[in-house]
């Protein structure tokens, strides 16, 4: 308990001295740095840990963000919505405060279906061979998503309740016709906009697009890999980093064969072929960490 209050003391005080000022963004790269050693160096089982090194990810994407910030100075509350406010287009608005019965509903929805994906993966992880590998395969793609979506949803609920708005997470990832569509549009927008902002931008304005695209799932993948390090290894982190880079790699092809052109159910299927099959790299080592 001692480490993790120490962990999201060392959060806040990136996020509140983070800013343009050549000071500013000093004092937050220390807390940043700090929070990453903690994550290192702190005892714990593996989810505590991977936890930890989670908190220090988004330490420092959010420092950064304020620090790259347009504004000189960004008031308190600003900076609070800044963690789930990341790209301009998500943005929380004032709206009146209601507490969202829908939003409500999709909380259940989303603790049914992580349910229903755990129950399955207890079940599957006592027996070997194809099927129950398939089984916690498929669910462990569910509980990733509900889970995801679970802790969104959770937020936006309490965002509408105290009058903030916030657009969706996710948009519709299973209709992508594209890798490319997939990540850039549909799947965890807020990284996706981080990535496209700080990552890839910086690259396609000296015209080099296509390294910005490689670097910005390279970037994903160490960004996902030091949880996983940390957690349980090296091995588990190099699959986790490999599968954003495959990732990467498809969408340059992509690019090359023109997949736009292709007609929506074969761009659809290659879409979630080229996931699924990857998947595994992934998932894995997300179940380790989580003991299962």
């Amino acid at each position: 308990m001692l480490f993790d209050c120490a962990q999201l003391a060392l959060f806040a005080a990136a996020i509140l001295t983070a800013g343009r000022g050549a000071g500013q963004r000093i004092s937050a790269a220390f807390f940043v740095a700090c929070a990453f050693i903690l994550a290192w160096y702190a005892p714990g089982i593996p989810l505590a840990r991977g936890l930890r090194a989670f908190v220090a990810d988004v330490s420092l994407m959010l420092a950064i963000t304020i620090a790259f910030s347009s504004e000189k100075g960004m008031p308190l509350r600003d900076r609070l919505l800044r963690i789930l406010s990341v790209p301009a287009s998500m943005r929380a608005a004032r709206v009146p405060a209601t507490w969202s019965l829908r939003v409500a509903g999709q909380i259940i929805f989303d603790l049914i279906l992580a349910g229903i994906a755990l129950l399955v993966l207890l079940r599957s992880r006592h027996f070997a061979g194809i099927t129950p590998s398939i089984e916690r395969l498929a669910a462990g793609v569910v509980l990733l998503y509900a889970g995801a979506q679970f802790i969104f949803d959770f937020a936006r609920f309490c965002f509408l309740a105290t009058g903030w708005s916030m657009d969706s997470l996710h948009r519709t990832p299973i209709a992508a016709r594209s890798l490319a569509e997939f990540w850039s549009q549909r799947w965890n927008r807020y990284v996706s906009a981080w990535l496209h902002r700080f990552v890839y931008l910086p690259l396609a304005r000296t015209r080099h697009p296509r390294l910005g695209i490689f670097c910005a799932f390279l970037v994903s993948g160490v960004l996902h890999g030091w949880p996983i390090l940390v957690a349980i290894g090296w091995f588990g982190a190099l699959t986790t980093s490999l599968f954003f880079m495959v990732q990467g790699a498809f969408v340059l092809v992509e690019y090359r064969l023109r997949i736009h052109t292709w007609p929506a159910p074969i761009a659809r299927a290659w879409t979630m072929t080229a996931l699924l099959t990857t998947s595994p790299l992934f998932i894995d080592p997300g179940l380790k960490v989580f003991g299962l």
